[in-house]
């Protein structure tokens, strides 16, 4: 039990540490790189628009609609069946929503952490950049004012009154696109974990949601796909943008779920592997001493919140997990 502890602080750390970092990182590594242009180039002379999908959507859509599944599926699942989870009651059900939440926050973080790093190495500018920055070359010379053989602006000073300082560089990945596909990716795999095996998971979803399973996991990828469409007729991003955006939300996702998958069969192991170890040390004390041995594995049942075997005075009478 020790060993499991251990292993899983030793997972929640430098996650967490990611997870400050990907929400602080240009305070760490400084702005994102700033690039030059061509002042013939009309990609990014697009008027600069409000966002269609804010960030507060974007939130709800990415990180706490799929939470509230996983929790949802998770406490009606031990309501259901307590025979089928880590352990009965409370702690069994802490225990499955820790194995089904964690990995979902450890891959969040990574995603954030991708993403910001990706858009401060790349410094791409958005499609709005020259709308918001209208620059001036060192020189004191606009775009129209340069000589047409020698269109490209290196250096430059912003001078527009929308100016959003190092935001007209992020434009590469698109965060809006990474995160709802992270987030929805996610949750249509976890449904389908939950609709697989109906006779092996109790999860209310399992009965309700496997008749129409593909029905539901296409309705999943309908969010983050209206997401990321948005951000290109925003003229937040390019299309390139937002299908690398897509495709590093949607790696992360299957990245994690599969260690989720692993991380819990590996957890659920070894405790029932604890257990019966538990049990047979009990079961040899009872024929040597049936009360001590009863008191025994009475307490260490207690300590576990595992099911029990049925033990009398005259030794065990029936035992299963």
């Amino acid at each position: 039990m020790r060993s499991i502890f251990l292993k899983q602080i030793a997972i929640i750390v430098p996650f967490a540490t990611i997870l400050w970092l990907s929400f602080n990182l240009e305070a760490v590594l400084g702005s994102p790189r700033r690039r030059g242009f061509d002042c013939k180039d009309a990609g990014i002379r697009q008027p600069y628009l409000a966002d269609t999908i804010n960030t507060r959507t974007l939130y709800l859509l990415g990180l706490y609609l799929p939470l509230i599944f996983i929790i949802l599926n998770e406490l009606l699942s031990s309501r259901i069946s307590n025979q089928q989870r880590s352990a009965p009651g409370l702690k069994g059900y802490l225990v499955d929503l820790y194995l089904a939440a964690m990995p979902f926050f450890c891959g969040f973080a990574s995603e954030r952490f991708i993403k910001n790093l990706l858009k401060l190495t790349v410094g791409r500018l958005r499609p709005h950049s020259y709308t918001l920055c209208q620059p001036i070359s060192l020189e004191g010379l606009t775009c129209n004012e340069l000589p047409e053989n020698s269109p490209f602006m290196l250096e430059y000073t912003c001078t527009g009154t929308m100016h959003l300082s190092s935001s007209i560089y992020k434009s590469f990945p698109s965060g809006h696109s990474s995160l709802s596909f992270y987030g929805l990716v996610y949750l249509a795999l976890y449904l389908r974990g939950c609709s697989r095996h109906i006779k092996g998971n109790p999860g209310f979803m399992a009965t309700i949601y496997r008749p129409s399973a593909i029905l539901v996991q296409l309705l999943c990828l309908c969010g983050p796909a209206m997401v990321a469409i948005s951000r290109v007729f925003d003229f937040k991003h390019f299309w390139s943008d937002i299908l690398a955006g897509a495709l590093l939300g949607s790696i992360v996702a299957l990245a994690f779920f599969r260690y989720s998958e692993e991380n819990s069969k590996e957890v659920k192991r070894i405790l029932e592997n604890n257990f019966e170890e538990n049990a047979e040390k009990s079961i040899r004390e009872t024929l040597k001493d049936p009360e001590a041995g009863i008191a025994s594995f009475m307490q260490n049942n207690k300590q576990q919140q595992l099911p029990v075997c049925s033990i009398t005075m005259h030794g065990v009478e029936e035992f299963s997990l």
